[in-house]
C-alpha cells in the first residue's frame, strides 16, 4: 500500500510539472520590431502598463504594438541628455525618471519633454553618470553616480549632494544600486 501511494505521488508530481511547463509562452521583440538597440540595460513597466526599455542607443517606450524612441538631440534642450540609459523609474502617471551616462532626466509623458536635473550650468559642465535610482518613504528621489550620492527633494526637484563617510581614499564610489529597506534605511551597492 505504501509503494502504491509513493507511485501515485510520483505520477501526480510529474503530470503537474509537465502541464505547468507547457503553458509558458515566450515572444521576442527586437530591432526588427522597432527597438532602437539590442543591448537593453533597464526595463520598467509603469502603472499604466507601458513598457520602457533603456538601451545603449536611446530610451524606448512600447505599448504592446509599437515602439517610440527618444534620443539625444544637440539642437533640442528638451531632449534626453544622453542616449546611454542605465536606469528608469516611474515618478507618477505622467512622469518617469531616466538615469543616463550624462545626467538625470525627468520625462513628462504628456508634453514629451525631458528636463535634465544635472545640467551643465549647475554642475560646471561636469559629466554626471547616473547608475541607480530609488525613492524613500517620503517620496524623495535618490541618485547614485560614479562619484557621489544625490538626494532630490520631492517638492523642489533640487539635487543635493549627500556626504558619505568612506573608509577608502578613493574619491570614486561607483554606486551601482540603491535600495530602501522596509525600515527606510538606504542600502548602497558599489563597485
Amino acid at each position: 500500500m505504501k509503494r502504491f501511494f509513493q507511485l501515485l505521488l510520483l505520477i501526480l508530481v510529474t503530470v503537474n510539472g509537465y502541464t505547468q511547463q507547457s503553458s509558458i509562452k515566450f515572444g521576442h521583440i527586437g530591432q526588427k520590431e522597432g527597438l532602437s538597440q539590442s543591448d537593453v540595460l533597464a526595463i520598467k513597466q509603469t502603472s499604466s502598463g507601458l513598457l520602457w526599455f533603456g538601451t545603449q542607443d536611446g530610451l524606448n517606450s512600447y505599448n504592446g504594438f509599437e515602439f517610440n524612441v527618444y534620443s539625444h538631440n544637440l539642437l533640442d534642450s528638451n531632449s534626453i541628455s544622453h542616449n546611454f540609459i542605465h536606469v528608469v523609474l516611474e515618478e507618477n502617471d505622467s512622469a518617469i525618471w531616466v538615469g543616463t551616462e550624462n545626467g538625470l532626466n525627468l520625462f513628462n509623458t504628456s508634453t514629451q519633454e525631458f528636463t535634465n536635473l544635472f545640467d551643465d550650468k549647475s554642475f560646471n559642465k561636469r559629466k554626471i553618470n547616473v547608475w541607480s535610482l530609488a525613492k524613500d518613504s517620503l517620496g524623495n528621489l535618490w541618485a547614485g553616480t560614479d562619484k557621489e550620492l544625490f538626494k532630490i527633494e520631492k517638492n523642489t526637484f533640487s539635487p543635493q549632494k549627500v556626504n558619505l563617510s568612506l573608509s577608502t581614499q578613493n574619491n570614486r564610489v561607483n554606486i551601482r544600486k540603491l535600495l530602501f529597506t522596509k525600515e527606510n534605511q538606504l542600502l548602497i551597492g558599489t563597485e
